[in-house]
């Protein structure tokens, strides 16, 4: 991951327009659900999921209106990508093993579905 900081004046205008240095990172497009939701990479955990609730927010229905369901569904799919990102399989009887492999979830973003 990479990014940049661009300082602006009082109007908004970077005061340096040029983007130096050059980042050698290349930025994958966020998906059309991703663009909507303001997020990335949670297309592949949008509901149903096999590995998450059939809910996470409850109480929204066809009644509210569709930003407050869309806002939910973009919601159930963060809570769902943290479920299956956090969710650990015992793969030894250790428990130095299984601390190590939960605290480096966020490295590996395993999930029971991996062998």
């Amino acid at each position: 991951m990479s990014g940049r900081i661009k300082f602006v004046d009082e109007n908004g205008n970077p005061l340096q327009e040029e983007d130096s240095p050059q980042l050698s990172y290349t930025y994958v497009t966020p998906s059309e659900y991703d663009q909507q939701c303001g997020t990335y990479n949670l297309s592949s955990y949008q509901l149903p999921h096999t590995e998450c609730p059939s809910t996470f927010v409850c109480g929204v229905t066809s009644d509210n209106n569709t930003e407050i369901q869309q806002f939910a569904q973009c919601i159930d799919s963060m809570n769902c990508a943290m479920m299956v990102g956090m969710t650990t399989r015992m793969s030894s009887k250790s428990a130095i093993a299984l601390f190590n492999h939960q605290v480096s979830w966020a490295t590996l973003y395993d999930s029971c579905s991996v062998s």
